[in-house]
């Protein structure tokens, strides 16, 4: 593959793009993953009790921060070019990890982690727009492919890293173990990727485009409606991130196991993500979508029925296989919905993907914080989560196809 679709500048070659873009994916996975040990000791720095879920909103917030700059970040990029945008991100990724390393207590943590998501948003909707300059069509999704094989490795390795880390020095290592890997990546940035979008191509920074793309995307009820049913399972999604040390070591009892545990459930998530890849192209993106709505439902049921027969503590070797059948469900899912979404706004793709991503992480950000906070040493609210979600979203996207269907008659009417 040759990135022929670059401005004229030359970039690096094939390979050195191809893990430069993967890096600054990681950036997402490192703020995440790698702290998740850490939070046992956080706690006990903080005077908080063993079973406190107060630290695991450091991830809610986290996600929060991600949320609306994602909609600023796209305009902005096409009008004064990646490189400024993500230069910005990659000093806010910084600063604010070095405050969450020094935070004295759980209110400046909270809000350094807000302000990291804020930095981490950069790097999330500029990597895309980096690939869209370089390459499309097959080309795109074949690299695109590639650079996820990459990243898929850091939620299975990062805790690990994080295990080892705090071997040899306190807990807030994990944090500057972030900013010396921003860092890296800010020097590799400089000196290894030109800019990518010629001014010739640059687009006018104007609040209009912005406001239709929301507006388009809350009126166009395909969209609204597949985006509110990804928003649904990116909620028990991301409630299972923030909760998942908690439920390793207060409720199963594994607390030592927690990195292996966790790197096995992220497994089961990019195995998800690479089967959906070679079904959508076999079978389509219908009989994916309507076979990953079963397998998920399926298995989040069973999840629910586990976590209610053990009364919130049910065995570890028949929930966790089944958790990671419901993480493999999501990656069946969530790509799909979120291409179904776009599908009515191709003129507007770029702009309206970063509207329907700011709102979906909003929104899902804020339903994950109220299923952590009735946790409480059970994992029937995170079950219940995942299988009422899933529900819910089952049947958004029933009446999203059935819209579509209707639509298509009405203009076919007209005609």
């Amino acid at each position: 593959m040759s990135p022929e679709g670059c401005s004229k500048s030359p970039i690096p070659v094939p390979r050195d793009f191809l893990l430069l873009i993967a890096l600054l994916m990681a950036l997402l996975g490192m703020a995440v993953d790698l702290p998740l040990p850490a939070f046992p000791f956080i706690r006990e720095a903080y005077g908080l009790p063993e079973d406190s879920t107060l630290v695991g909103q450091s991830i809610t917030y986290f996600f929060l921060g991600m949320a609306l700059p994602q909609a600023a970040y796209g305009p902005i990029s096409d009008r004064f070019g990646r490189r400024p945008v993500l230069f910005f991100g990659l000093a806010v990724y910084v600063f604010s990890s070095v405050a969450a390393a020094l935070s004295p207590n759980l209110s400046l943590l909270l809000a350094s982690r807000f302000l990291w998501g804020v930095g981490a948003a950069a790097s999330r909707v500029v990597v895309v727009a980096l690939v869209r300059d370089c390459y499309s069509g097959a080309q795109m999704a074949r690299f695109m492919s590639l650079v996820f094989a990459l990243f898929v490795m850091v939620p299975v390795f990062a805790p690990s890293l994080g295990s080892l880390l705090m071997m040899v020095a306190p807990w807030p290592v994990v944090y500057w173990f972030s900013t010396a890997f921003a860092l890296l990546i800010a020097v590799w940035v400089y000196f290894r990727l030109p800019e990518t979008l010629p001014p010739q191509r640059r687009l006018p920074l104007r609040l209009g485009p912005v406001t239709r793309a929301v507006g388009r995307v809350l009126t166009t009820r395909v969209t609204a409606l597949n985006t509110l049913a990804s928003t649904l399972l990116l909620t028990s999604f991301t409630s299972y991130i923030a909760s998942s040390e908690l439920i390793v070591s207060e409720v199963f009892d594994r607390k030592d196991q927690f990195p292996i545990i966790f790197g096995l459930g992220a497994s089961a998530a990019g195995v998800g993500s690479l089967l959906n890849g070679r079904l959508v192209t076999r079978l389509g993106l219908g009989a994916v979508l309507k076979g990953g709505l079963v397998w998920y439902l399926s298995c989040a049921g069973l999840l629910l029925a586990t976590a209610l027969w053990g009364n919130g503590r049910p065995s570890f070797w028949v929930w966790y296989p089944l958790l990671g059948g419901v993480l493999l469900g999501n990656m069946l899912l969530f790509p799909n919905l979120n291409t179904i979404a776009l599908g009515p706004l191709g003129e507007i793709a770029g702009t309206a993907s970063s509207v329907t991503g700011a709102l979906s992480t909003a929104l899902s950000a804020a339903l994950a914080a109220v299923v952590d906070s009735i946790m409480e040493g059970s994992v029937v609210p995170l079950s219940a989560a995942f299988f009422g979600g899933g529900l819910l979203a089952a049947g958004l996207v029933v009446l999203s196809r059935a819209q579509s269907v209707l639509d298509s008659a009405e203009e076919a009417q007209v005609e």
